[in-house]
């Protein structure tokens, strides 16, 4: 898929008009408002996007101006039943570029649930699946996939809307900084470098992947992901390999798209599945299929599986992280007492003490006994040893500048001072 450019977009300057003074829904980088589009003599509500100034957003004119402009080209140049359709620009109802769309009076995916308890929340998913499986299809990355950025048709399809973050995955190589809302965001945009990947890396597919399984499991329950923790929380959990819990009670609703969440949060971007592995399944879920029971079975076991595989992969990883942490106890500890063994040398003025050779050998058995030291006796003995050299650092200076001023009055000669050996 190629991106549509600014002038290839439909120009609706002077046929859009806002209803209200007052934006319709506030948001952190635009305002929607509601307005009207005279189209063939007819008038039609639209919703319109507007961003915030740029002092507002703290960013420069010419980045707002890239951003909306690279939403525009990826935006209009997708259609699809389940992706909010764009109907054009307009240039004369903001210092800056707005964007056009069809009025959705049902509001957001994530509002219509909480208000309508009997909907049908498997179709509704099974929605979004298909439009962030097309997104994929033409190298699209959404970005930021959440209930929030999901609107309701009149028809009462999910449309998957605000592009604001999306990439085209050929274009990512221009990305320095992670997008998107922390509780839906994938664990290799919190911390790229922990998974090896730089920060373009990280804003692959995957990562809508991890969003949509987050989505799910919002829309499901009603409540946000992670929906106990504050952000701080959400931040900590995340970087522990934590996942939010399974919600309570369950319903058989949950029973079946339960195992889809533990699918895609997966914390190796690598072991999620692709959205064409999702459709499959959910499809068979959305009809009254004879086999829909022996696959919510399999689904769910394999989604098991799945699990079983995250947790020995994330022991594996705990494991190399503790194997390191304890090389670098050993380093330490061999170089301290190497250390240690070569100024109370000197300053003992011991003659037998082979200045090259001794810390040498002191460093090389603790090196090697260290290795039968228990990972929490190495880790206590690290801290005390930190905590003794930055104790005696001040003591031991002020030990070097009382020797050197005895030493200039007369009192000391060179060889009694503690950094001299003999």
């Amino acid at each position: 898929m190629e991106l549509i450019s600014h002038s290839e977009a439909e120009n609706l300057t002077g046929r859009v008009t806002k209803r209200s003074s007052n934006p319709t829904y506030p948001g952190s980088f635009a305002d929607v408002w509601e307005g009207d589009f005279q189209v063939k003599g007819k008038t039609r509500r639209v919703a319109i996007k507007a961003p915030r100034l740029p002092q507002v957003l703290n960013v420069t004119s010419e980045k707002l101006a890239g951003r909306l402009l690279r939403e525009l080209g990826s935006w209009a140049g997708i259609k699809h039943k389940n992706i909010l359709p764009f109907l054009g620009f307009s240039t004369d109802l903001s210092p800056y570029l707005c964007l056009i769309s069809p009025w959705m009076s049902n509001g957001t995916a994530i509002d219509y649930v909480r208000t309508r308890p009997d909907v049908d929340r498997v179709k509704m998913v099974f929605g979004v699946a298909l439009g962030l499986k097309y997104l994929h299809s033409v190298n699209l990355v959404h970005g930021d996939l959440r209930g929030g950025n999901i609107l309701i048709s009149d028809n009462r399809e999910p449309l998957i809307a605000d592009f604001g973050l999306s990439r085209h995955i050929h274009d990512m190589s221009a990305s320095t900084t992670t997008h998107g809302t922390p509780r839906w965001r994938a664990p290799e945009l919190h911390n790229p470098e922990k998974y090896g990947m730089s920060v373009a890396q990280a804003h692959a597919l995957p990562a809508d992947v991890w969003s949509f399984g987050m989505t799910v499991l919002e829309l499901v329950t009603g409540e946000y992901p992670y929906y106990d923790f504050n952000e701080a929380e959400v931040m900590m959990a995340i970087g522990r390999g934590r996942i939010p819990n399974r919600p309570t009670p369950t319903g058989e609703t949950l029973n079946m798209l339960w195992p889809i969440c533990l699918q895609c949060l997966v914390f190796w971007p690598n072991l999620r599945p692709s959205m064409q592995d999702i459709i499959g399944p959910l499809l068979v879920l959305t009809a009254n299929h004879p086999s829909k029971a022996v696959l919510v079975q399999l689904f769910r076991e394999d989604a098991s599986n799945t699990a079983s595989d995250t947790r020995e992969q994330m022991d594996l990883s705990r494991k190399q992280w503790t194997e390191r942490v304890q090389l670098a106890h050993q380093v330490a500890a061999s170089l301290f007492f190497a250390l240690f063994w070569h100024l109370s040398a000197s300053w003992f003025r011991r003659k037998n003490t082979n200045v090259l050779f001794t810390p040498w050998l002191v460093g090389c058995l603790t090196w090697y006994g260290m290795q039968y030291v228990s990972f929490e006796s190495s880790e206590q003995f690290f801290k005390s040893v930190w905590t003794f050299l930055k104790k005696s650092a001040w003591i031991y200076f002020v030990t070097v500048v009382w020797g050197v001023f005895l030493y200039r009055i007369g009192v000391f000669e060179a060889s009694d001072l503690p950094f001299t050996s003999s």
